[in-house]
C-alpha cells in the first residue's frame, strides 16, 4: 500500500518518495581510498546510467560497528569527507555517508554531504539522533537552516535551491 501523504524531496537530479523510480544507494562498506572509492563510484553510475536508474554514492569513513577491536575501521573523518567530495564533483553524483557521534553531524553536513545515515546499531541513542545541524545557505537570503528542513519550507514552494538541501536521514 502507497502512502499519498508522503512527502517527496530532492536531492541535485534525483526526486525521492514511494511513487517516484527506483533509486540505488551503493557503494563500498568503507572509504579505503580516493582512487578505490572514484573506480567503484565510477562503475556504478556507468552501470545505472545504461540502466535508467538513478544512483546515490555511499561509502564510511569510520565503521565503528566492527566485531573485533583490530579490525580497519576506515581512513577518518578528514580524508573521508574530501573522498567523498572528490567523487560528488568528479562524478557528479550525490552522496551518502553515515554518522556514528552526535559532533559529526556538523561537521559532516558543512562539509557538504548530501545525506547523512544513522546506522541501525545507533537508532536508539538519543544523542545521535537527536542531534541537529545546520548549513549556511549562500541563497535562501543567507539564512541558516537547519539540515533536515527542506527549501520549500525555508524559501517557499518554488525555491530553485531545494536540490542543495543536506536531509538527516
Amino acid at each position: 500500500m502507497v502512502n499519498n501523504n508522503m512527502r517527496t524531496f530532492n536531492i541535485h537530479n534525483i526526486t525521492v518518495g514511494n511513487d517516484h523510480p527506483f533509486i540505488l544507494i551503493a557503494g563500498p562498506c568503507q572509504i579505503e581510498s580516493q582512487q578505490h572509492a572514484l573506480d567503484t563510484a565510477e562503475r556504478i553510475k556507468n552501470i545505472t546510467s545504461k540502466l535508467g536508474i538513478k544512483f546515490v554514492y555511499k561509502s564510511s569513513f569510520d565503521k565503528a560497528n566492527r566485531s573485533s577491536v583490530g579490525t580497519k575501521r576506515g581512513v577518518g573523518i578528514k580524508e573521508g569527507l574530501e573522498i567523498l567530495n572528490t567523487v560528488k564533483h568528479r562524478l557528479g553524483v550525490p552522496i551518502l555517508t553515515d554518522i556514528h557521534e552526535s559532533w559529526q553531524a556538523q561537521e559532516v553536513s558543512d562539509a557538504g554531504v548530501d545525506i547523512l545515515q544513522i546506522p541501525a546499531f545507533l537508532c536508539r541513542q538519543t544523542d545521535v539522533v537527536s542531534s541537529r545541524c545546520y548549513r549556511k545557505s549562500n541563497q535562501c537570503e543567507k539564512r541558516t537552516v537547519p539540515c533536515s528542513t527542506r527549501y520549500e519550507e525555508c524559501c517557499g514552494k518554488d525555491c530553485q535551491h531545494r536540490q542543495r538541501t543536506h536531509y538527516v536521514m
